[in-house]
């Protein structure tokens, strides 16, 4: 848009001055043929007799019997002495310009003080005592006669003024055209991606979870490109749903010979350390993977969570699991709070911020939400020993712990990071309140 308003603007400078230009050439030229006429009019009433040319007093163009009006005649011989001048060019100098031979005409801009004149010189000679009138355009019938030039002046101030009224007035008509070009650009741009604007639309509807595929009319140039956008979701969807049936189906043929194998383990009371190690371990690595899998990040179909109903949820889940420990967890939370996230993918972040938060914290946790413009903050706070500075980044590679005393394989957090990242959300750890480390997360809601 910027580009084509330059190039508009340049058209336009350019035709405008091409367009003065011509029309001052015209005016010229009109000038030059009135000056013309002038002096044929003069040499129309010229007498030639006995050497001499007589003139009569008052001439037909008025404007040559009144001093300073800004036409003027004269006559000059070979040595440009005035032989003739009229009543207006009583005060004008003779211009000792170009002479012009016989039947030439020349024309020149002289100035005098600040004015400036349009000279017309055109060469004549009489041959006989009996001429009466000279020919302009011919040879004189013999070449014995007295050549003369007669000059005619007339003052370009008027033709500056014309020129200059064509100059504003030609501005205001070209604004005014520019204006109207840009304005139909602007409406037809507009009209023109207005399907498009659509299409940005129900993408943003599909991302936040309000409908499934893109839907309404389209213009046909754009069905291939919405044809398209909705096979890719359909593929989307479909791919997630095999992987989530996939792990769901592993998840189940795992999850019961290792529930009876932990069973038998009770039933025998024995100090089977290490075995009871390995099966914890594989529980958490096919969870993690099941995780990962059935509820894996999507773009495309996101959808509007209530924060506050979930968090109860996890929260009643770890009063049971650190029953021990009777954690204190307080919720700083709207109601009406909702999250733009896979559901999945948000309770797999609550619970394990909260489950690090309850494993290492003293007796509180903290948990708040607050919204700001176009981006949603959440804190996770403890009053345990924190986490120093210099291991922080450690904590969210996989596999990596600080207390190996704790149960866990040090996948979390690291899956809490990948979740984030899928999100393009900031992760970041800090010194609680309360002593403790504190997670903030923060969301782009837009």
């Amino acid at each position: 848009m910027t580009f084509s308003m330059l190039a508009l603007l340049l058209l336009m400078t350019g035709l405008g001055l091409l367009l003065e230009r011509s029309f001052y050439n015209s005016q010229l030229n009109a000038m030059q043929d009135r000056l013309k006429l002038h002096s044929y009019s003069i040499l129309s009433v010229a007498e030639y007799y006995q050497q001499q040319l007589y003139f009569p007093a008052f001439l037909q163009e008025r404007r040559f019997n009144q001093a300073g009006s800004g036409l003027y005649a004269q006559v000059l011989d070979k040595h440009f002495q005035p032989v003739w001048a009229s009543v207006s060019a009583v005060d004008i100098p003779v211009f000792k310009t170009a002479w012009a031979d016989q039947g030439q005409w020349m024309y020149s801009t002289v100035s005098r003080g600040n004015k400036q004149y349009l000279l017309a010189r055109f060469g004549v000679s009489w041959s006989g005592p009996e001429s009466s009138q000279a020919e302009s355009n011919q040879s004189t019938r013999s070449q014995s006669g007295r050549v003369f030039n007669i000059m005619i002046l007339e003052d370009l101030q008027e033709l500056h003024n014309t020129v200059s009224g064509y100059r504003k007035t030609l501005a205001v008509l070209l604004a005014a055209l520019t204006g109207f070009i840009l304005l139909m650009q602007y409406l037809i741009l507009r009209w023109g991606l207005k399907p498009l604007h659509r299409v940005v639309a129900d993408l943003e509807n599909i991302q936040m979870g309000n409908q499934a595929e893109l839907q309404g009319k389209y213009p046909t140039e754009l069905h291939p490109l919405t044809s398209g956008l909705n096979r890719l979701i359909y593929s989307e969807r479909s791919q997630r749903e095999r992987y989530r049936n996939t792990m769901a189906d592993l998840s189940h043929s795992l999850k019961t010979p290792l529930t009876v194998m932990s069973g038998i383990l009770y039933q025998q009371s024995r100090d089977n350390t290490e075995l009871t190690y390995q099966l914890e371990k594989m529980n958490s690595t096919i969870a993690y993977h099941l995780k990962r899998a059935g509820g894996g990040t999507s773009a495309l179909t996101r959808q509007q969570v209530a924060l506050l109903p979930m968090l109860q949820s996890i929260c009643a889940a770890m009063d049971k699991v650190y029953a021990d420990k009777n954690m204190a967890i307080h919720l700083d939370v709207d109601e009406q709070q909702t999250v733009n996230m896979d559901e999945n993918d948000l309770m797999e972040v609550l619970a394990n911020l909260l489950d690090n938060a309850c494993k290492y914290g003293e007796r509180t946790v903290e948990v708040a939400a607050q919204q700001t413009e176009g981006q949603l903050l959440l804190t996770v706070a403890d009053d345990g020993d924190g986490i120093p500075e210099e291991k922080q980044a450690m904590v969210f590679q996989r596999g990596q712990r600080l207390d190996t005393a704790e149960p866990g394989q040090g996948l979390g957090l690291s899956l809490v990071r990948e979740i984030a990242d899928s999100y393009q959300a900031q992760l970041t750890i800090g010194r609680s309140v309360l002593g403790g480390a504190c997670f903030c997360i923060v969301l782009n809601t837009e």
